[in-house]
């Protein structure tokens, strides 16, 4: 049985200025806002330095953690210091399937972080974890 779903959200302020960055960083973070998630180079309401006080204050004892990907686990592994189950050894779709079957919703889907961002944008890390949320726990819930 899956225990309640909690979502907790947090933008980060960029780790430095942009003009640290160098001609192509800024090129590359451009192309990313205009064309990927709209999001802001200076965008964000948390200090880097908060990270970790942060995740020592959402993380739940005796919880189960999911993320897709190998390299996604190994880093919220690390940051979490518990262990991260890949949604990928579940053999769960990809996003773009996930989102073909559920674009009707995805399209009326608000981001809490960032709400004025273009709703064809499909790149919205809440939108994404929101429905691999909604196949993990259809899956769990059948699994047992």
């Amino acid at each position: 049985m899956c225990t309640p779903y909690y979502s907790v959200n947090f933008t980060f302020k960029p780790p430095y200025p942009q003009n640290y960055c160098s001609i192509t960083e800024t090129k590359q973070n451009n192309w990313l806002t205009n064309n990927f998630h709209n999001i802001q180079w200076e965008d964000g309401n948390n200090e880097y330095s908060k990270l970790n006080e942060l995740i020592r204050t959402f993380k739940l004892q005796d919880a189960m953690y999911y993320a897709k990907g190998l390299e996604k686990c190994a880093v919220l592994s690390d940051l979490f210091i518990v262990e991260f189950n890949n949604l990928d050894d579940l053999n769960c779709p990809k996003f773009c399937t996930l989102w073909g079957e559920n674009e009707h919703t995805c399209l009326s889907f608000t981001c809490s972080s960032f709400p004025n961002k273009p709703k064809h944008l499909v790149h919205c890390a809440e939108n994404k974890a929101s429905l691999f949320y909604d196949w993990s726990e259809l899956y769990l819930s059948t699994a047992h």
